[in-house]
C-alpha cells in the first residue's frame, strides 16, 4: 500500500460510487481502507477482483 499523501496518475480514484455495495462492505469500511486500514482477506480479494474488472488488468 502506498503511504503518504502522494497521488500519482495511476493512483487516482478508479472505484465507482457503488463499489462498496458491489463488494459487500459498508461505505465507511472503504473509506477506512483509503485512510490506511487493512481489509480482511476475503474483502480484499473482492476489492482486487473489482479492480481487475474495472481496469481490465490481470492479477499478475
Amino acid at each position: 500500500m502506498v503511504q503518504g499523501n502522494h497521488v500519482g496518475p495511476a493512483r487516482r480514484r478508479i472505484l465507482p460510487p457503488g463499489a462498496a455495495d458491489e463488494i459487500g462492505i459498508a461505505r465507511t469500511t472503504l473509506i477506512g481502507w483509503r485512510q490506511g486500514a487493512e481489509p480482511r482477506y476475503s474483502e480484499g480479494e473482492r476489492l482486487v477482483l473489482l479492480w481487475c474488472k474495472i481496469t481490465g488488468e490481470s492479477r499478475d
